[in-house]
């Protein structure tokens, strides 16, 4: 599927933590948003629907559990 954009979007909808992206936006703690930020790549956010830096939730969550 083709966006208004001109950009390509898979039609897969998946539950899997490793399929979800959270965008800088969504974190409201300084580290993580930062984190984010230097780490993310332009994606499609989950949970706001933005194309924003982001990283997967199974990417945050090892990040968090190793702190």
């Amino acid at each position: 599927m083709v966006d208004d954009k001109g950009l390509n979007r898979e039609e897969n909808v998946s539950v899997n933590a490793c399929d979800k992206w959270i965008c800088s936006s969504c974190i409201g703690e300084k580290h993580l948003k930062a984190v984010i930020d230097k780490k993310g790549i332009i994606h499609k956010c989950s949970f706001c629907g933005h194309e924003n830096k982001a990283v997967t939730v199974e990417n945050l969550s090892t990040r968090i559990s190793h702190t």
